[in-house]
């Protein structure tokens, strides 16, 4: 997945090479990804919080391959979710911020570089948790 919006009551899911239309809202679709991982978005966000020490548009990790940004509040209609692990360069140009993903496609933003990269650093201090979470757990086993 690459990125996804709300457009007229459905959810637009951008992928490499297609287009989806969900009969729901994107922040629904956020939480039933994190339930099919075993936790819920609330706990999520409360962990994070706790343990991160994030407070706004935190990014959503669901798995190796998917890790959700919200430009915006994730219960506006108007966010857009996108997908930190297809960017592949970001550029701002006065207060837009555009999107490379991997495969080629470019996505405007009505948001700021300065805002965009401090989701990207909120992503990468997720990583980074995980990642020291991950060798805990097995240097403990």
């Amino acid at each position: 997945m690459l990125y996804m919006y709300d457009e007229m009551g459905f959810s637009k899911v951008i992928l490499r090479n297609e287009t989806i239309l969900a009969g729901k809202g994107s922040f629904l679709i956020v939480k039933q990804f994190c339930f099919r991982q075993l936790f819920s978005y609330e706990s999520y966000i409360k962990a994070i919080r706790k343990y991160l020490h994030l407070k706004s548009r935190i990014p959503v990790y669901i798995s190796r391959k998917l890790l959700l940004i919200p430009i915006k509040s994730p219960k506006r209609v108007d966010n857009v979710w996108i997908n930190f692990f297809s960017i592949q360069s970001v550029t701002g140009i006065l207060n837009k911020t555009y999107v490379l993903f991997d495969n080629l496609l470019e996505l405007e933003l009505d948001i700021n570089i300065k805002s965009f990269n401090k989701s990207i650093d909120a992503c990468l201090k997720i990583i980074s948790y995980l990642e020291k979470a991950k060798d805990f757990c097995v240097e403990e086993t």
